[in-house]
């Protein structure tokens, strides 16, 4: 599972050449794991794709579970080798 994260300080954002490209309605209108923006990152590179003030990467966690913790903008993603049990985390993102 490949996961898009903000590796500065400052927060998420997509730069509008990625809402362009996808068609969106605006910046937070895209999921961290949708396939479309991991590509366009890969090929496009982070400084095309970042917002201001951002710096985005693609992680690969190898699980499909996973929480982004974040401070002051900055993020860190925390994996999980087994499906954490209801309200054991605060923000767990699990693909449907």
């Amino acid at each position: 599972m490949e996961v898009v994260y903000n590796a500065c300080y400052g927060g998420f954002s997509v730069s509008e050449y990625v809402v362009d490209r996808l068609g969106l309605l605006d910046c937070r209108a895209i999921a961290r794991t949708d396939p479309r923006l991991i590509e366009l990152l890969i090929n496009e590179g982070s400084k095309k794709c970042s917002g201001e003030c951002a710096e985005l990467k693609v992680l690969d966690t190898e699980t499909p579970w996973f929480e982004i913790r974040e401070y002051d903008g900055y993020e860190t993603v925390i994996c999980y080798k087994v499906k954490p049990e209801y309200g054991e985390t605060k923000d767990v993102r699990i693909p449907g």
